[in-house]
């Protein structure tokens, strides 16, 4: 499934919302292995970001990123449009992710809050 990092993110959030909750054997592996495989991209994203803050954004003496009055992160000079197109690829960018759907019907009986399901919306498989 091809998704872009904010997306990742929001699957990621999503399964370890419910990954203490008891559920048969077969939906806690597929959302077991949907969470590594996820989390191996995520891994790659942060060190992009990392990258990003270091070519891109002014850092304070003590290592953390210098803010501007709107609480934005302060560019370095004449980085300004190189850094805003850098951040745009990084944010639509899209990443291949194996990941399976769960049918509606395996998830029926578990209870989710409308905030859990919209987070997991992507890895439910309508019927």
């Amino acid at each position: 499934m091809k998704i872009t990092y904010s997306k990742m993110e929001q699957l990621i959030s999503g399964i370890q919302g419910i990954q203490n909750e008891k559920m048969s054997f077969r939906l806690s592996m597929i959302f077991a292995k949907n969470l590594a495989n996820l989390k191996k991209e995520e891994e790659f994203y942060f060190e992009q970001e990392r990258k990003f803050a270091q070519d891109y954004l002014v850092f304070n003496d003590d290592g953390t990123l210098a803010t501007t009055g709107q609480n934005m992160f302060k560019v370095k000079e004449g980085k300004e449009k190189e850094c805003a197109e850098a951040r745009k690829a990084i944010d639509t960018f899209e990443v291949d992710v194996d990941l399976r759907k769960v049918p509606v019907a395996d998830i029926e009986g578990l209870e989710f809050t409308p905030a859990q399901l919209t987070d997991l919306m992507d890895l439910i498989e309508e019927e």
